[in-house]
């Protein structure tokens, strides 16, 4: 598997990639079972993309997330 033979490298920086779907998820779960607000979800998330071992479609999750900050229409 190709993961396989990124582990040792990933694990040598301390790098943690953090797929869409995880966090589409985690986002899921923070709004409906935690009842956290959309502003603080944001400002949750996008911390934890920002990090600098964190690795992810960052571009696409900040836009999404403020999207989704700033509409009660949408959901995850």
């Amino acid at each position: 598997m190709d993961g396989d033979t990124l582990l040792p490298e990933v694990a040598g920086k301390n790098l943690v990639w953090v797929t869409n779907e995880v966090i589409f998820e985690t986002v899921h779960v923070m709004a409906r079972v935690n009842k956290i607000g959309r502003s603080d979800i944001f400002d949750l998330v996008v911390g934890l993309l920002m990090k600098p071992n964190v690795d992810s479609d960052r571009t696409l999750m900040v836009n999404t997330l403020a999207a989704f900050k700033d509409s009660d229409a949408l959901s995850f």
